[in-house]
């Protein structure tokens, strides 16, 4: 959304004509203003005109030299601009009672005015030194409103200004944000993940405590076996004629594994065999369906061409009796180039 610049206070207000140029004017005696008042209000806005965008700028710039991120210079940027906001009602109010002002002095010349008719025989004025010295004022006062209007116009400019870095603020702002909400998607799905993980790991963990029970079955198994081998342990001599034994039956299982392997490796060589023969006999097949599919071809195509033979025939045996003068030679000729073209 593009921010707008905010209305002048002075928008719409229509300007007041000179007096010198109305029909009825008339002599309207001068009110004097305090002098201490003048003053003091052109002390207080030459000074506030001067120094207020030096201090926000002072603002800004100590406040952004100790900011570290990006919600320490938005929080800035916003106290500045809150600054801002209310310096520029705090106009408003000025222009408020600079028209009060001229409205209670117009009263006040309206009424002397009146007083003057009245006292008319009493009192000789010169009318075009009333009108140079209400001119006078009324400049004094178009001065004082250009003035006003100069310095409204600097803070709108200011103010149009911290909006448009507001706005700027508002999209990283914005930004920021979405980023927060991908991340705490990223964190939702990443806590599902370490979930599933830790799930998978719970069930380790009871599988490894299952193992570990039943490899304390077993060394308790071993022991009481070891016990009774212990037990039942014989001499030397039965041991001695135990290994040999098993040496013997070791030997024997050992021959006939190699009598097995020879045999394998033999089934393995005729098998390669017949893959080789199961090859061509797939080759021959497949060049014999090959074969047969061209049979099949001119099979069909003498069954067409018979067909067509027949269908000529019925035709020109059809005209034949229709007309029996026709000779039969012209019909075996027309049979005969119907078959082969």
């Amino acid at each position: 959304m593009e921010i707008q610049p905010p209305s002048s206070p002075r928008e719409g207000r229509s300007r007041r004509k000179n007096p010198r140029n109305q029909k009825n004017f008339r002599y309207q005696p001068l009110t004097q203003r305090p002098s201490e008042r003048v003053n003091f209000n052109n002390n207080i806005s030459s000074t506030r005109a001067a120094t207020f965008y030096h201090q926000i700028r002072e603002f800004l710039d100590n406040e952004l030299s100790y900011a570290h991120s990006d919600s320490d210079r938005i929080f800035a940027y916003k106290r500045a601009f809150d600054t801002l906001l209310q310096e520029f009602q705090a106009c408003r109010p000025i222009l408020a009672k600079i028209k009060q002002n001229y409205d209670q002095l117009s009263t006040s010349l309206i009424q002397k005015k009146r007083s003057a008719r009245v006292n008319s025989s009493s009192k000789t004025i010169n009318d075009d030194t009333f009108a140079e010295m209400v001119n006078n004022m009324r400049r004094s006062r178009d001065r004082d409103f250009q003035k006003r209007e100069i310095e409204t116009e600097k803070l709108l400019e200011e103010m149009t200004q911290l909006r448009i870095e507001k706005s700027d603020l508002t999209k990283e702002i914005q930004a920021i944000v979405d980023r927060q909400n991908e991340i705490k998607v990223v964190e939702e799905t990443q806590s599902d993940i370490i979930f599933e993980e830790n799930t998978k790991i719970h069930n380790y963990l009871d599988e490894i405590k299952t193992k570990d029970a039943k490899s304390n079955e077993l060394q308790r198994k071993i022991a009481k076996l070891e016990e009774k081998y212990s037990q039942t342990q014989s001499s030397s001599q039965e041991l001695t004629d135990r290994d040999n034994d098993l040496l013997m039956k070791l030997t024997a299982v050992k021959k006939i594994e190699n009598e097995l392997e020879t045999d394998i490796n033999n089934i393995l060589n005729e098998q390669e065999t017949l893959d080789s023969k199961i090859t061509e006999l797939e080759k021959e097949i497949w060049v014999l369906q090959k074969e047969n599919n061209a049979i099949c071809q001119k099979h069909e195509g003498i069954k067409q061409r018979k067909s067509h033979s027949d269908r000529i025939m019925r035709e020109l045996l059809s005209k034949y009796y229709e007309n029996p003068n026709l000779p039969i030679i012209k019909i075996i000729q027309k049979i005969a180039e119907d078959y082969y073209y």
